[in-house]
């Protein structure tokens, strides 16, 4: 005779068993992606990342005791890292909405040591009701706009005059008529600001409030209008050098606006951002320490103030495609005298920009794409409010060519 609590058990898992089949047959799983091979022609020395295949500016000349430059040195790669693979699933109905999640992820690895492993790009939950949308995971962070970024080969994606960034958020939209109203608060995790203890996530965690953001769109046939407002607070240190507690803190704001036009025969994009302490987005800029108290070594912070403006055209014939990308960023400097000690990026930048041709040929799945990307930066001496009035220009001249093969 079977026990009343082992039937109780039996008919649990066959109800269980029972609810899976009926998920199963709920979800729709698709994979998609891309197979990528680039190689890469530079005549200098880049800031850059992963074995330059990621770059954003030419570094400021290195002269040796001979008079030769260090930096001015052609040098060539290749790499297929970037390849990448998505899993989309389409899932049931949950509280009254479509369910979707996604994961997505390429080969270049969590750091340079550790190039060709795998590493996530995004994962996120999202729920699509019929006028609003929640979004909760890794996904672009809002300085981001997926409906409009710059089409370009390079995988910098415009930095650092386009923000390129993913973050752990939580995103909700409202859809009123033809507006869509945002709000977003996110952390950070592989875009992080710097600061004393180097580059890590804990003075956005201990700064207690997440970045906040909140955007408003306007969107008409393929078209889209956006500006958004964002918000940082970072605690630089929980303790000062002579171990005191201290509760220091930096707030930071910025404003952006992106544009998108299209027509039968162009495609238009275009942004602007005009911002402080931006360096977790790859833009310039940063935070300075202000004033150090002598006897107790509390600090007080202040923000480097930056703009950018970029626009990206591209025809939209189907087989052979041209595009053009241009950029330029300013160091706008400190509202007040600030101190030496800067953690971000590009203090010693007076401004640049960049202007990249491109060609396309699509034999769909198959691509092939060529690139020439130049940029030249300005570096010079800043006053006590990080402003230049003299600055030397230096550039930087990359081809690169690319075969993509989607599925």
């Amino acid at each position: 005779m079977v026990k009343p609590n082992i039937l109780f058990y039996l008919l649990l898992l066959l109800a269980m068993e029972a609810y899976s089949q009926e998920m199963k047959e709920s979800i729709d799983i698709k994979f998609h992606g891309f197979v990528r091979a680039d190689a890469a022609l530079d005549n200098r020395v880049n800031l850059e990342s992963r074995e330059g295949f990621f770059i954003f500016y030419p570094l400021a000349p290195q002269i040796d005791k001979n008079g030769k430059d260090i930096n001015a040195r052609t040098n060539f790669n290749q790499w297929a890292m970037t390849t990448r693979i998505r899993g989309e699933l389409n899932g049931p109905e949950l509280l009254k909405a479509k369910s979707f999640a996604l994961v997505e992820g390429d080969f270049t690895g969590p750091s340079n040591a550790e190039n060709n492993a795998f590493r996530m790009r995004h994962a996120y939950i999202r729920l699509d009701w019929k006028t609003s949308r929640l979004l909760t995971g890794q996904y672009w962070t809002p300085m981001d706009v997926p409906e409009a970024l710059p089409r370009i080969l390079a995988l910098n994606t415009g930095a650092p005059f386009h923000s390129f960034a993913r973050a752990p958020q939580i995103r909700f939209e409202q859809n009123v008529g033809r507006f869509t109203m945002v709000g977003i608060a996110y952390s950070q995790r592989d875009y992080i600001s710097p600061g004393p203890q180097g580059s890590v996530p804990d003075y956005v965690r201990y700064g207690v409030i997440p970045n906040l953001h909140y955007q408003l769109q306007y969107k008409w046939n393929k078209n889209m209008a956006m500006i958004g407002i964002n918000y940082k607070r970072l605690s630089p240190r929980l303790k000062t050098d002579s171990l005191l507690y201290t509760d220091e803190s930096i707030s930071s704001l910025a404003a952006i606006a992106t544009l998108k036009i299209e027509t039968k025969p162009v495609s238009i994009r275009m942004q602007g951002v005009f911002g402080q302490n931006l360096s977790d987005h790859l833009l310039l800029g940063g935070y300075a320490v202000q004033t150090e108290d002598t006897l107790t070594n509390i600090r007080t912070y202040i923000n480097l103030n930056v703009a950018s403006v970029w626009v990206d055209l591209m025809t939209n014939t189907p087989k052979w495609q041209a595009g053009v990308f241009a950029g330029f960023t300013k160091n706008m400097g400190t509202n007040e005298l600030a101190s030496n000690r800067f953690y971000g990026r590009g203090d010693g930048i007076d401004y640049v920009y960049r202007i990249s041709p491109r060609i396309q040929l699509n034999a769909l799945p198959l691509q092939f794409i060529a690139e020439m990307e130049y940029t030249t930066v300005a570096y010079g001496k800043h006053d006590a409010y990080y402003q230049f009035e003299t600055s030397s220009p230096i550039s930087n001249l990359r081809w690169q060519v690319a075969a993509v093969y989607n599925f």
